[in-house]
């Protein structure tokens, strides 16, 4: 009734809302990868790659991604890699949907050379209803070989000749070198030093590496 002039006030509509029920968050690594099947101990830099399934409806937030590690005996070996995130800002995953953490991966120099094996743990939250969840190990781990670091030695440097003549420009001289460690070694150079009486003369010579 208004309280003014007594008539009768009525509602014909109600207000109402729509909220949209999902399946809860349920999240599953998928695998783990990288883009090369080997390393060298104490290396900085490693590249790893987890792939994070939500095989729910609802926003996975992912609080944690971290490592177990083994060598070839089955030995725990975490301790000696250390992780730090690439995609820091990405921390979700929603409903349906895959997504890739990067990882820099940094390897001890006093782990072991072998094979070993890398899996995974993942704790996160549902985003709507704040619950736990997490999965304890990949569906596809991943195997690589931990290697000496390459080490290049010069066992020789040869001449073609004894003797050259000044403005002479066919004289080759060749170097053998070799890898003391287990991973290869990418050439990038192998600049020849000169010296006359132990004083360098480098500069008077122009080097050709040969095809």
């Amino acid at each position: 009734v208004d309280e003014y002039n007594a008539n009768e006030v009525t509602s014909e509509t109600a207000s109402s809302s729509t909220v949209l029920i999902q399946i809860p968050a349920a999240i599953k690594i998928k695998s783990i990868t990288t883009e090369k099947n080997s390393a060298s101990i104490g290396q900085e830099g490693f590249d790893l790659f987890v792939e994070i399934e939500n095989l729910g409806g609802a926003k996975a937030e992912i609080d944690e991604i971290s490592f177990k590690i083994k060598n070839s005996n089955g030995v725990d070996i975490s301790n000696s890699f250390a992780e730090v995130r690439k995609n820091s800002e990405v921390n979700s995953v929603n409903g349906g949907k895959t997504v890739i953490f990067g990882f820099d991966m940094s390897i001890a120099d006093s782990v072991s050379k072998g094979e070993i094996t890398i899996d995974a743990t993942c704790n996160g939250r549902d985003s709507n209803n704040d619950l736990e969840i997490s999965d304890d190990g990949a569906d596809a781990v991943k195997k690589i070989t931990l290697q000496t670091p390459a080490k290049l030695s010069i066992q020789s440097v040869v001449a073609t000749a004894l003797k050259a003549s000044t403005g002479q420009s066919n004289l080759e001289v060749s170097v053998t070198i070799t890898n003391q460690g287990e991973a290869k070694a990418l050439m990038t150079s192998v600049p020849l030093i000169f010296s006359l009486s132990n004083v360098p003369v480098t500069g008077q010579y122009i080097q050709t590496p040969s095809s």
